[in-house]
């Protein structure tokens, strides 16, 4: 599908009655994520650009903020497919969280379909009730610039993580809570003497410490925002870096929480420290692979598994 084509489909859906249309086509359930096992709620269907005559896959799906599943959902089904993709996020009154307080800013919509056409080839728009919003993707998608050292930091941050975890220092059991302090206490000295980027903490009177903020950031249709694990500013710079940091949860869903990170900060460092193997299969982390590749190659994420 080209991206004439992708504007033409999304104009014909904005002079139609969503719903009718929705009706009219043949939807199959499919893994909320990545991979292949079937299951509600997100489900898709394909169709043929009026233009370059290829077929694209089209997925649609609640939006939901304790499950913000559809940019995993639709990259798996465009990178299997091997064509771009269209996401339709439906918003829904008592599923999405408070869709009139927190629908985003024009602004928002714009850099979070820039990000999501310009790395996947995703047109993602929203559909509130029978109407399907504006699709006008940015270029200027990112927050400043892209850190120019991302390469190194990553790289000590990897190394010192494979170091404490060997030592026993982390993870903390299963609990993602308690191995993101761990993982904050192993990366502070190093992402502030070597880079310059303090970990963002307040002082917390109840645990008489200074904990870590988990800060929010506004996102596309995420409820009060995406909170991130942690994060570490650089203000000389003007720079911030996001960290996520996964044990057990999300193999399916590799990207999503990323790509919120990103609207708010210039970049993130996606940390995984697993207590069991490889959750996916060979096909399925493959794919996966190449989505985290294809973010990386922006300059502004990094993605790294520290084993045991």
């Amino acid at each position: 599908m080209c991206r004439e084509g992708v504007n033409a489909f999304v104009q014909n859906l904005q002079a139609h009655d969503f719903r009718e249309w929705a009706s009219q086509h043949h939807w199959a359930s499919i893994r909320d994520g990545f991979g292949t096992r079937k299951q509600e709620p997100t489900v898709l269907c394909t169709a043929t650009c009026g233009i370059c005559n290829k077929s694209f896959p089209i997925v649609k799906r609640v939006l939901e903020s304790s499950a913000y599943n559809l940019p995993d959902a639709v990259v798996y089904q465009r990178l299997r497919l091997s064509s771009p993709g269209v996401a339709l996020g439906q918003v829904v009154k008592g599923r999405t969280t408070s869709p009139d307080k927190y629908a985003p800013s024009e602004h928002v919509r714009q850099r979070w379909q820039g990000l999501m056409w310009s790395v996947y080839q995703v047109a993602f728009v929203d559909v509130c009730g029978d109407a399907v919003g504006p699709f006008y993707p940015t270029e200027n998608w990112g927050i400043g610039a892209p850190p120019t050292n991302l390469d190194e930091i990553a790289a000590d941050a990897r190394a010192a993580l494979h170091l404490a975890r060997h030592a026993g220092s982390i993870p903390v059991g299963t609990d993602s809570r308690a191995t993101e302090d761990q993982v904050g206490d192993v990366l502070a000295p190093i992402m502030f003497d070597r880079y310059g980027y303090k970990a963002l903490k307040s002082w917390n009177q109840k645990k008489n410490k200074y904990v870590y903020v988990r800060k929010s950031v506004p996102a596309f249709w995420w409820g009060t925002g995406h909170q991130l694990d942690l994060l570490y500013q650089n203000e000389g710079e003007q720079s911030s870096i996001a960290i996520e940091v996964k044990v057990t949860e999300d193999w399916d869903h590799p990207i999503c929480e990323p790509l919120g990170d990103l609207i708010g900060h210039n970049a993130v460092l996606n940390i995984r420290v697993p207590t069991q193997e490889d959750q996916l299969d060979k096909a399925t982390r493959q794919l996966v692979t190449k989505a985290e590749t294809m973010l990386e190659a922006t300059g502004r994420a990094k993605f790294m598994c520290i084993w045991p």
